[in-house]
Parts: C-alpha cells; structure tokens; sequence
C-alpha cells in the first residue's frame, strides 16, 4: 500500500496541503510509513480537470490512499473510480503519516 499526503513543499515537515488536487507535491509513503518519493505535482496549477487528472497520476504511481486538507467532488469520483481512498487531514505530513500507520514514529 502507498499512501500519499499533498503537501505544500516536498519533505515530511510540510504542512498537509489544502486543496487536494492542485497541491504543489505528493509525497508517497510506502505501508511501513517510510517516505518513497516526493513527487511535483505536474497538476498543481492546472484549471478544472486537475482533479481526474491528479487521480490518474497518483494511481500511475501505485497510490491506495490519499491524504490532504480538503478534497474537491470532481477529485473524489475520480479516486473512487481507479480505487484510491481519501481521508481529510491537517497538521504536518510526519505527523499525519505516524498518524496513519501506528507505531511509526515520525522523524523529527
């Protein structure tokens, strides 16, 4: 399972990102809470369809859950088409993934 967090820059002491879709990166964790990748999110300042968009690159990359502040109707269908869960979540991407796999420990 990869879970990925929109986050505003591309390490884990970034603040979640608020706009799903349109964050400026994604990092991808892998089930172990271990960061894979920090992905620049090439749909960040697309127009309407970045949420389909946005879907489809995550789920080129493995995704099974995504993390941000808020997710817009467009983005979620488009998830739920290709199989990806979304949760809404705030904070700072460390926390939110120790958050999200228990008994990790983020690295502070």
């Amino acid at each position: 399972m990869k879970i990925a967090i929109a986050a505003n820059a591309a390490n884990i002491d970034s603040e979640v990102a608020e706009h799903a879709a349109r964050a400026p990166f994604y990092l991808i964790f892998d089930d172990d809470g271990l960061l894979h990748a920090a992905l620049a999110n090439p749909l960040a300042a697309s127009g309407r369809s970045a949420g389909p968009e946005a879907a489809k690159f995550l789920a080129g990359h493995g995704v099974s859950l995504v993390a941000a502040g808020d997710f817009g109707p467009h983005f979620v269908a488009a998830l739920d088409e290709h199989g990806i869960g979304h949760i809404r979540k705030i904070g700072r991407a460390a926390d939110v993934i120790a958050e999200l796999v228990p008994g990790e420990e983020s690295d502070d």
